[in-house]
C-alpha cells in the first residue's frame, strides 16, 4: 500500500477493479484486463485487490447516498402534494401517507438511537475519567 493506505495495484488490476465495479462479471472483466478469468479470481483473494474493491464499493455507495439526500427535500415535496391533494385518488394520497409517516418514524428511531450512543459514550469517557483518577 502507498503511505495513505490506499491500495496499490497494478495498471491490469487496476482496469479489472474497475469492470468489477461497474457491474462486469469475472469474465468481462478479465477480457477488459488482458487476463484470464483465473488471474481475475486470484486477485480477488488477494487483500490488495479485495481491499480496493471494498474502498470502491464505499465510494460508489457514498456517491450515491450524496445523491439521494440531495433529493430528500424534493421527495417529500411531492408526497406531501399528492397527500395534500383532494383530487388525487385515495390509493395515492393512502401512500403518500404512508410513506411520510414511516420516513417520520425511521428518522425518530434514528434520532433516539444517536442520543443513547451519545449518553453511553459520556457514561464511558466519565468512567474513564474516574478510574484514571
Amino acid at each position: 500500500m502507498t503511505h495513505d493506505d490506499t491500495p496499490k495495484l497494478s495498471p491490469r488490476q487496476s482496469t479489472a477493479a474497475a469492470a468489477l465495479l461497474a457491474g462486469a462479471t469475472q469474465e468481462d472483466a478479465a477480457a477488459a484486463a488482458g487476463v484470464s478469468r483465473s488471474t481475475v479470481g486470484r486477485w480477488q483473494r488477494q487483500p490488495e485487490f479485495r481491499r480496493a474493491l471494498a474502498d470502491g464499493q464505499t465510494g460508489i455507495l457514498e456517491a450515491a447516498a450524496r445523491r439521494l439526500v440531495g433529493r430528500l427535500a424534493l421527495a417529500v415535496d411531492v408526497a406531501t402534494a399528492l397527500l395534500d391533494d383532494v383530487a388525487a385518488p385515495a390509493a395515492v394520497r393512502l401512500s403518500a401517507a404512508r410513506l411520510l409517516l414511516d420516513m417520520a418514524g425511521r428518522y425518530h428511531e434514528l434520532t433516539v438511537i444517536e442520543r443513547r450512543l451519545a449518553a453511553l459514550e459520556e457514561w464511558q469517557r466519565q468512567s474513564e475519567y474516574k478510574r484514571a483518577a
